[in-house]
């Protein structure tokens, strides 16, 4: 099971993001405050990202030289590392803007919070999606090609897939909108990933998915990825009109840096 050709298209978006929010880094470099560059204070972007975020980049290459000479079960972990890494990305973005923004706000900063939110905590986003997705029904086809145990039908892999994809949506839901609000209110990105994921899965099916129900958890997961995209931009807009996140004006002027 995988999505029709025409999805893959959104590397062209991912590899898009990347560059820009890569270069945006690169350019805070050349503001300085007190007493350093602006990426390294660790206001917007912790050094820490830097290293890891280049271990995802060469696992994904990894896994394509293993997958291209069909060494698909030892090109899992591979593949998995890919995510794995990316969330410690996200991870360490997003608890150093949530500590700091009112700093910036009052520095005179407050669009480069923004462009933060946006360019790297959204660029990071898609990207970590999905490559969740695609490892996810990777190992789908892992289970069904493997060389090493037993191999499972092409339905009962794709409906393992199915679920955890399912998991994984619904886990983040939770997280998102109840647990970590104060941290990743303004990624918006992942459900809208999923969306085009499914969509396109369906569309390569075209009704005809490997056993009925995974035709049904397809359409399942769709309907919950429209309800959870729906439901984050409706909560995203309303609490940043009633509760702000960069609220916090009293913040001790020591803690306010000149930025020129």
């Amino acid at each position: 099971m995988s999505p029709a050709k025409g999805t893959f298209s959104i590397w062209g978006i991912i590899y898009l993001w990347q560059f820009v929010w890569l270069c945006y880094a690169v350019s805070l470099t050349r503001r300085r405050s007190i007493p350093g560059d602006l990426a390294g204070t660790p206001l917007l972007l912790p050094t820490g990202i830097f290293p890891i975020y280049l271990v995802s980049a060469a696992a994904g290459v990894v896994w394509l030289l293993l997958f291209v000479r069909e060494l698909l079960t030892p090109a899992l972990p591979v593949i998995a590392t890919m995510p794995l890494t990316l969330y410690i990305c996200m991870y360490l973005c997003c608890k150093s803007l949530a500590q700091h923004a009112d700093v910036l706000y009052r520095s005179g900063r407050g669009i480069e919070v923004w462009k933060t939110y946006f360019l790297v905590h959204n660029g990071i986003g898609v990207y970590a999606t999905w490559v969740t997705i695609a490892t996810t029904l990777y190992l789908g086809l892992c289970l069904t090609h493997s060389l090493y145990g037993p191999r499972l039908s092409q339905e009962d892999s794709s409906t393992i897939a199915l679920v955890l994809l399912g998991i994984k949506l619904l886990l983040w839901f939770y997280l998102d909108i109840f647990k970590l609000d104060r941290f990743v209110r303004y990624l918006w990105v992942p459900y809208f990933v999923f969306i085009w994921a499914l969509i396109g899965v369906m569309v390569k099916s075209d009704g005809r998915l490997p056993g009925e129900r995974n035709f049904l958890l397809t359409s399942l997961l769709l309907v919950a990825s429209v309800a959870g995209a729906v439901t984050k931009v409706t909560v995203m807009i309303w609490k940043h009109a009633t509760m702000p996140l960069c609220r916090n004006l009293n913040v001790p002027a020591s803690k306010c840096e000149k930025l020129d």
